[in-house]
């Protein structure tokens, strides 16, 4: 049997913000989109921390981009740090988005010697930012002023992080080291094959009260 090839069914034109500190930012860092019941696409970046929304204009291209920070919105324990969003979906007026939940290894750097490059790539750093669950209600384009809720965080992790812990499947890579001296589970980094999201989709959405 042929292998199965995908096609694209066709092609849409997104239109950034000209005016923004740095409008390729918004076009190169692309992680995840959603479109929400009255056709307006949300986009989640890598980079950063917050969150665009453009709006339908001609068939087939999408303008207007609304870029909205979430920094004072969430409790994130580090600041100035991304929250790596992979993944949204929507449900009703409510937008939902996932961090990507990953720990990264520390690289060598050529202005230093061997052995500190070598304690460097030692260490497994935690990105707490990324241990986001997080949700939002949505009213004509824009997000509620003060209607997101999150999961909450720790320093290290989350509810879901620690609960997978326990997963014979997925424990191994969210405590693949105990740490004796900081009391906490170290996880296997991303780019080595450790725990890390790439999408989110919403099944028997639970009801939420208004905010």
């Amino acid at each position: 049997m042929p292998p199965i090839q995908a096609y694209p069914l066709g092609r849409v034109l997104l239109r950034f913000d000209r005016e923004a500190k740095d409008p390729n930012l918004f076009r190169r860092e692309l992680s995840a989109c959603a479109l929400d019941d009255d056709g307006h696409l949300w986009l989640g970046t890598d980079e950063l921390t917050g969150l665009s929304r453009l709006k339908p204009k001609a068939a087939g291209t999408f303008a207007k981009h609304r870029y909205t920070d979430l920094t004072d919105r969430l409790d994130l324990p580090e600041d100035d740090e991304e929250i790596d969003i992979e993944g949204l979906d929507i449900a009703g007026n409510r937008l939902w988005l996932v961090g990507s939940h990953t720990s990264t290894r520390k690289r060598a750097k050529p202005e230093k010697d061997p052995e500190e490059n070598l304690a460097a790539l030692a260490r497994v750093r935690r990105r707490p930012n990324r241990c986001l669950i997080a949700c939002a209600t949505i009213d004509d384009g824009k997000l509620a002023k003060h209607a997101i809720r999150q999961l909450p965080t720790t320093d290290s992790d989350n509810a879901l992080t620690i609960a997978l812990r326990k997963d014979p499947h997925l424990g191994p890579f969210l405590c693949a080291r105990y740490q004796e001296e900081e009391g906490r589970c170290r996880q296997a980094a991303s780019k080595e094959n450790g725990f890390d999201v790439e999408g989110a989709v919403l099944a028997d959405v639970f009801a939420l009260p208004d905010a």
